[in-house]
């Protein structure tokens, strides 16, 4: 009695939701999607790759799995679905859609490596030009996720999305240069840090330079070398290479944020297609 039971729930489990017939179940998973239940429509994607016998429906479930899985931020699964639904179709315009979706995860997890591979796939599923102004716009907003923003607006103007092009070259002028920040702090420490505006620690690293660098030429003065060579080994070049690292690090993290700025605004606003 208990396994007849068991059987029966689970078969009910199993096809809930769905009448028989691998079209319906299709229609009631995209439905639950469009009205925002993802989870709920990501099992019953599921349920549909399970009952489909014929495959028929394998490359919309992957699809649908993989959107659903975006919308939930879950990008490592949303990736996994669209690569399964490129290898599950053989029709050329469904295997460029599928590479297009992918292609927009692997840009939001900021691999700009595997965007570019999936991209290029991309190309040679494109059959049309529109497709290709596609993908170039997507190779330009890869380059906006990796802070290349000069790259992302030649891109951009190729495209003829001049737009586009015209807020990344503002983005890149707004953008601190770490080489620069580096060679100030060399030359001159704590320039670094107040190059991207961190007074206070460019403040301190220039007090802490000039104060063992006092000591180091009292000591020579003094004749003690050795105490000359110690404050210099473990003081003052210690607080040199710090001072380097951190005009670095400055640079680096300020770049960050108005990245980060920058594309949230471009999420929101921009009305094209974005990843």
């Amino acid at each position: 009695m208990k396994i007849t039971l068991l059987i029966a729930f689970v078969t009910i489990s199993l096809f809930a939701g769905n009448p028989g017939k691998p079209e319906l179940q299709y229609k009631y998973a995209s439905g639950l999607m469009n009205q925002g239940n993802y989870f709920e429509a990501i099992t019953e994607f599921k349920r549909l790759l399970f009952s489909d016998s014929t495959a028929q429906y394998k490359y919309e479930a992957y699809m649908g799995i993989g959107a659903s899985y975006k919308k939930g931020n879950f990008l490592d699964n949303a990736g996994n679905a669209f690569a399964m639904a490129e290898l599950a179709t053989k029709q050329k315009e469904k295997k460029f859609e599928a590479s297009v979706e992918l292609s927009k995860i692997r840009i939001l997890q900021r691999d700009k490596r595997s965007a570019l591979e999936t991209l290029n796939r991309s190309t040679e599923h494109a059959s049309s030009q529109d497709e290709l102004n596609r993908v170039k716009s997507l190779l330009g907003w890869n380059h906006i996720f990796a802070g290349e923003w000069d790259s992302a607006a030649v891109l951009f103007n190729a495209g003829m999305d001049t737009s586009l092009a015209r807020y990344a070259l503002e983005i890149e002028d707004k953008r601190y240069s770490v080489t620069l920040s580096r060679m100030l702090s060399i030359f001159l420490p704590g320039a670094g840090q107040f190059y991207t505006g961190n007074y206070i620690s460019g403040v301190l690293s220039l007090g802490w330079h000039v104060l063992w660098g006092y000591d180091v030429i009292t000591a020579i003065g003094a004749e003690r070398m050795f105490d000359a060579l110690m404050v210099a080994n473990f003081l003052w070049l210690r607080f040199y290479n710090g001072n380097v690292y951190n005009a670095e690090l400055f640079a680096e993290e300020n770049n960050r944020r108005i990245d980060d700025e920058a594309i949230i605004h471009l999420l929101d606003s921009f009305e094209g297609e974005t990843p």
